[in-house]
């Protein structure tokens, strides 16, 4: 092959690897930008993507300041969980639409400008669908789900769809400035019991190796089927439901460029403080 031929080639590859931003590294956002952080991204959306804004253990630290925006996650996936900026409630997004869980128990719809600190979002479509029936708690749950992984060490996303016998689940209340860590707040938490209920959860599975920039094992948040209440669950009963997972083997990370999260030191130890924000 002639040297001409041979750097076009290698400038057509340099630019398809910059334009996918895919893998697993990180993606700044612009100094400040909340809605920037996606934006390179969101353009080139891979449904084998995982995309993430920020660190489970930033966010256990307190920061609660917007990283993204809920019109840059839209562009980046259908189906996820996270937060909104200064802790407004529990996200989930569900074909499409992102719905606010308030600490009232109520659901919103918020606009595209709203800000999170923290998502995780994909395309959702399914590799494995089970029907689950009568399974009593959580742990059972997780169990049954954890014999249609296919490895131990792909990101899933989790979609399930049926009847609950009950879930428990909570939300947090919007904190000001200067912000406490997560652990505090849910010290103080608001729980709902729903019960005989339709609705879906959703959510993933992480493998060991997220450490702390995610939380290792299920994550998973609830709504109704008429999108009148929901939250991160804490427990829950299955009738009958229909459980999809969508193995997720690519993750793209974007890190916040706020003085904020410069200025934290993110190396210490979160495994006790995660586990204890989500029980």
């Amino acid at each position: 092959m002639r040297r001409k031929d041979l750097s076009l080639l290698l400038a057509i590859l340099l630019a398809a690897a910059a334009g996918t931003g895919a893998g697993c590294g990180s993606s700044l956002a612009g100094p400040g930008d909340a809605t920037s952080a996606p934006a390179s991204a969101a353009a080139v959306a891979d449904p084998e993507t995982l995309y993430q804004v920020s660190t489970l253990s930033a966010l256990i630290d307190g920061l609660y300041q917007p990283a993204t925006t809920v019109g840059a996650l839209k562009q980046q996936g259908d189906t996820g969980i996270g937060t909104f900026a200064a802790l407004d409630g529990e996200m989930v997004m569900l074909d499409d639409t992102v719905y606010q869980v308030l600490a009232d128990g109520s659901v919103a719809e918020p606009a595209d400008d709203v800000g999170s600190p923290f998502a995780a979002v994909t395309t959702f479509a399914a590799d494995r669908t089970v029907t689950l029936d009568g399974l009593a708690d959580y742990e059972t749950l997780q169990r049954r789900l954890d014999a249609e992984l296919n490895g131990v060490n792909h990101i899933y996303a989790v979609r399930v769809e049926g009847h609950f016998d009950s879930v428990r689940t909570r939300s947090v209340p919007r904190q000001s400035e200067p912000y406490t860590p997560l652990l505090e707040v849910t010290a103080k938490q608001r729980e709902f019991e729903f019960s005989d209920v339709d609705g879906v959860l959703v959510g993933f599975w992480c493998p060991a190796w997220v450490g702390q920039i995610n939380l290792p094992g299920y994550h998973l948040h609830f709504l109704t089927a008429d999108r009148s209440g929901g939250g991160h669950v804490l427990e829950v009963s299955v009738s009958r439901a229909i459980a999809e997972l969508d193995e997720t083997p690519v993750f793209d990370l974007s890190l916040p460029t706020t003085s904020e999260f410069r200025a934290i030191d993110l190396a210490g130890d979160y495994e006790r403080q995660m586990r204890a924000v989500e029980d």
